[in-house]
């Protein structure tokens, strides 16, 4: 992976926008079929990481047929609604611990300002 494709590997809670509770894309679980994956997360420690045990057959093998590591991630989302409306989701609770970040000049920041800016159509400009 190339250094400027890394994206928030930082933070106060977890050491990055990825941590503790990891929450992804699965259709089979009944995410919408719509549903655009923007980033996903990697390399979660699976000491500290599991897939659920409804999700897996042996040791190893899991019922979507995708290894522990790549089931073990968060999954940030797009979703478009039928009446306009849309929903972007994160896929972490630290995600939040990684906005103060360098006082708040990163790319999480800034991805997020660019979303809350899109969905309010404010048109404002970064930084405030």
């Amino acid at each position: 992976m190339k250094a400027e494709e890394v994206f928030g590997n930082y933070g106060l809670s977890g050491g990055g926008a990825a941590g503790f509770e990891l929450d992804r894309l699965d259709h089979r679980l009944g995410s919408p079929l719509n549903a655009v994956v923007l980033a996903s997360s990697e390399g979660h420690d699976r000491k500290n990481f599991v897939v659920v045990h409804e999700e897996r057959l042996g040791f190893d093998t899991t019922i979507p047929g995708q290894t522990l590591d790549q089931l073990i991630r968060a999954d940030m989302t797009y979703i478009e609604k039928p009446k306009g409306g849309a929903v972007f989701s994160v896929g972490s609770i630290t995600y939040c611990g990684a906005l103060p970040a360098h006082g708040f000049d990163n790319d999480v920041s800034r991805l997020t300002f660019n979303v809350l800016n899109r969905f309010g159509e404010l048109n404002l400009t970064w930084p405030l």
